[in-house]
């Protein structure tokens, strides 16, 4: 009797590892369709809301606007002069290293203007525009005599 009893235990077991095995494969039944029709425009683009224009900003907004902007601009004017100046010194510095060591460096020859060239503003007006002191000056031109007109 003790082996029927073992072998309804097995028969038993191995019954509930047919039925756990036979689940593990199954997949999800497929959703039936929903009775319930979708929202209004599922799936469909929603156009965007109308844009309202900004209201135009005020007189005190603008005048405001409009000082901020000038007191960044002389902020920038002098932060401008004051790196123009930084670069002078360094520049000076470094021609009086060089003339010490007897380095002498070309004088560049001006480029004149085809007639009627716009050029542009490069240096400002209260720049004096002479050679450094290291460059010898030019020579001073002698005029030529005048020739005679022709007979």
């Amino acid at each position: 009797m003790g082996s029927r009893r073992i072998g309804r235990r097995v028969g038993v077991v191995f019954a509930g590892l047919l039925l756990v095995g036979g689940r593990v494969g199954h997949t999800q039944p497929p959703k039936m369709p929903s009775l319930i029709p979708p929202p209004h425009g599922y799936g469909l683009p929603v156009p965007p809301p109308p844009t309202v224009a900004p209201p135009s900003p005020s007189l005190d907004e603008l005048m405001t606007k409009l000082e901020l902007l000038r007191a960044d601009k002389s902020d920038l004017e002098k932060r401008e002069k004051a790196v123009v100046e930084e670069i002078r010194m360094r520049l000076k510095t470094q021609g009086q290293r060089l003339e010490k060591l007897g380095v002498t460096l070309p004088v560049p020859t001006p480029v004149k203007p085809a007639a009627g060239a716009v050029l542009p503003h490069i240096m400002p007006e209260d720049v004096p525009q002479v050679p450094p002191p290291h460059v010898a000056s030019p020579a001073p031109v002698k005029p030529e005599p005048e020739l005679p007109p022709l007979p």
